[in-house]
């Protein structure tokens, strides 16, 4: 859910961590990938291939500026599910609508 190169900086970094990137593309890199970091093919809307409590931090990065109000439900709803209990969330890069959608969730 976040910019592969960052993940790729933050996976070399802290090589004692793991990093998971998940995109509906696949367009991941893989000759220069770092032992602990992760590529998922997968859509959020389909639901998140991970069990609950499955992460310390969820970032999310919207690509696609526009979802309804049911789909941010459901987005947000994933992201609690696979956050541990006392995870932190982070989403960024949503307009103004969007933002509302998400305060008010």
């Amino acid at each position: 859910m976040w910019n592969w190169n960052i993940l790729l900086e933050l996976s070399n970094e802290y090589p004692l961590l793991e990093f998971t990137g998940i995109d509906k593309t696949k367009l991941f890199p893989s000759l220069i990938k770092p032992s602990n970091l992760n590529f998922i093919h997968a859509n959020i809307l389909e639901g998140l291939p991970f069990q609950q409590n499955h992460f310390d931090f969820v970032h999310l990065n919207i690509v696609e500026p526009r979802h309804t109000k049911d789909q941010w439900a459901f987005i947000m709803s994933e992201l609690i599910r696979v956050a541990k209990p006392g995870g932190y969330i982070e989403v960024q890069g949503f307009d103004s609508l969007q933002e509302q959608l998400v305060q008010d969730f």
